[in-house]
């Protein structure tokens, strides 16, 4: 579940859709011929990936705007 986990996060770098991020999830476990597991784990994972892009995102953004200007940014991490 590694690899799913891995191929997740870059995807919702790229793409925030959790219909979409799911959708790939089970074609890439299709493609692993990976027996599927349950969609709530898929859910679950699509989720964190989410979580951890977001996190990401504002980790490479943030140095380049004001303390004035991330301090609006409460809840993004």
């Amino acid at each position: 579940m590694k690899e799913l986990d891995e191929f997740l996060l870059t995807r919702a770098m790229e793409h925030d859709s959790p219909t979409l991020l799911f959708r790939l999830a089970c074609e890439f476990l299709i493609s692993a011929k990976v027996i599927r597991p349950g969609p709530v784990t898929v859910v679950k994972r699509v989720a964190h990936a989410r979580e951890v892009a977001r996190a990401e995102t504002f980790d490479r953004l943030a140095h380049e705007f004001t303390d004035e200007r991330r301090a609006g940014w409460t809840g993004c991490r």
